[in-house]
């Protein structure tokens, strides 16, 4: 049964007097026998009221060390208890969240959690319902003999819609994460591809990648924002991912047309390649001392096994390995192929090892994250007689600036 109680001074001498004017609140009794003691409802100023209540739950809480927030859970029960009529009584109380954060100032999660709070310091109990979840306080410690019980179950509702939405926020920003790797993957791949399309075009043929370098920058903006929205990094996925499958389909069509103007057969594969490359390898007169060159290759096996997701025992040697190695490092074909031409297969497969240490490439830099160069190189410069002119090729290719 619902009914309405004449508020009176809340823990006199302790907290001063309430207004003359206050409001009173429906209160759900549990015992029906006190209802003709309440008295008819008035009304309250509810920011007049906030503070008295503050104070008063201030004025209560200093012998028991209450948190602010335990003090506005605690000023939320004094509006609902403080019943001069009543003594003795459990009086459950089912004010709404949005009632309760304008007495309070505080949150009804915020409330929930000061509650449990008081609960610890054994100033509320809980009480067992099927119906609802309730709590009772023992105001005994300040000023009252009687236990009032608190409705929890409106608090609860709205704790669990705001863990319900925390856990839809931190979905949605582990996809956009995802998303973001994405973008970055997928712009490096362009820029790959547009890396290529300029060396393959020249000076003079430049102006005809320009279209593509300026939907580049295009998209490079439209993901350049901290706080890139949800479906707007979908879009730049799907954006980006056409523009690659385009610029690919462009290469395949370009390449086929240098293939008719030369007459000659462009590596179909990896192996062919390689078959190729080193026909032409064993006609050079090798000055170096390929044991110790093949020593240190096969020395850097389970790296490169690691980097292409082979076994070490498929890999037999670097040298018959090295189109695999081109291919999945990033260094490309085409440049493997020009340095099998001039240094030869196995120093070849020598700079591929070397590429081997390579862990993945920072797209926002367009720089490579390689594994200890330095060490490698003075390796290198120990071992190998021809180092300087390599390791100058690797520096060079390793700073060719990439824009």
């Amino acid at each position: 049964m619902l009914e309405t109680v004449q508020f009176r001074p809340a823990f006199s001498p302790v907290s001063p007097s309430f207004p003359a004017v206050v409001s009173s609140i429906s209160l759900d009794l549990a015992d029906e026998t006190v209802a003709d003691t309440c008295s008819a409802p008035q009304k309250i100023d509810v920011k007049a009221l906030r503070g008295i209540l503050f104070k008063a739950a201030a004025d209560a809480g200093k012998a028991l060390r209450l948190s602010p927030v335990e003090q506005a859970a605690l000023s939320a029960l004094i509006v609902c208890i403080n019943v001069s009529s009543i003594r003795d009584q459990t009086i459950g109380v089912s004010p709404s969240a949005q009632q309760l954060e304008d007495l309070t100032g505080f949150s009804a999660s915020s409330l929930s959690a000061a509650l449990k709070s008081l609960s610890e310091h054994h100033l509320i109990r809980r009480v067992a319902s099927r119906a609802n979840r309730r709590f009772e306080v023992e105001c005994s410690e300040i000023g009252q003999r009687a236990f009032y019980g608190f409705d929890l179950a409106p608090l609860q509702a709205q704790a669990d819609q705001l863990r319900a939405g925390a856990r839809r926020i931190d979905s949605e920003r582990r996809w956009l994460r995802e998303l973001r790797h994405q973008i970055l993957c997928l712009s490096a791949e362009v820029r790959k591809g547009l890396d290529i399309l300029l060396g393959q075009a020249g000076p003079e043929k430049a102006g005809a990648v320009t279209p593509w370098v300026d939907e580049y920058e295009a998209l490079l903006k439209k993901g350049a924002s901290r706080s890139l929205p949800l479906d707007q990094a979908q879009t730049l996925v799907d954006a980006w991912s056409d523009f690659a499958a385009r610029m690919n389909g462009h290469r395949s069509t370009a390449a086929e047309r240098a293939e008719g103007m030369t007459g000659e057969p462009l590596p179909s594969s990896a192996a062919e390649a390689a078959e190729s490359v080193l026909m032409d390898g064993r006609c050079e007169n090798k000055s170096v001392d390929e044991v110790s060159i093949l020593a240190l290759v096969n020395g850097n096996l389970p790296v490169v096994a690691e980097t292409i997701g082979q076994p070490v025992a498929e890999l037999k040697d670097l040298t018959e390995s090295a189109p695999v190695l081109a291919l999945m490092t990033g260094i490309g074909l085409e440049t493997w192929v020009k340095v099998q031409r001039e240094h030869g297969p196995v120093i070849g497969a020598l700079v591929l090892s070397y590429f081997a240490q390579i862990q993945g490439e920072d797209a926002t830099s367009g720089r490579w994250k390689i594994k200890s160069p330095k060490a490698y190189l003075l390796s290198l410069s120990e071992r190998v007689r021809q180092s300087d002119d390599i390791i100058s090729w690797i520096e060079g290719l390793h700073r060719r600036p990439r824009h």
